[in-house]
């Protein structure tokens, strides 16, 4: 297919990935870790279709997940849906919070070594 744009996606732990939606369907192959995608639990093998417009947001397990991303499109728009300065001030703890524990964390299957 000549539009197909695979991405590979690696999120630690606790990464607070901000609720959003893309102008372009996109389907998530789960090949290590696990993530929620509503009140789904995704975990190796398993795969989910976001369709265009779709508002959602991943919320990777305790060990983290590595996904790759699908789409028919090479470029997309991305809309944050998020509306208030509270939401994004929580987004922006957690990541402080996180930072020393993101460090030392390993990617569960570790596709990529970035050591």
């Amino acid at each position: 297919m000549p539009t197909l744009h695979v991405s590979y996606v690696w999120f630690q732990s606790g990464y607070p990935l901000p609720l959003h939606s893309h102008d372009a369907d996109c389907y998530y192959l789960v090949i290590a870790g696990s993530m929620k995608v509503g009140s789904e639990e995704l975990l190796k093998g398993d795969g989910v279709l976001i369709p265009g417009a779709s508002p959602y947001t991943v919320n990777p397990g305790a060990g983290g997940v590595e996904f790759l991303e699908m789409r028919t499109s090479p470029d997309y728009d991305t809309h944050y849906r998020a509306k208030t300065d509270t939401y994004w001030d929580r987004v922006a703890d957690t990541r402080r919070a996180r930072k020393d524990i993101w460090a030392e964390e390993k990617a569960p299957y570790g596709l990529l070594d970035l050591s």
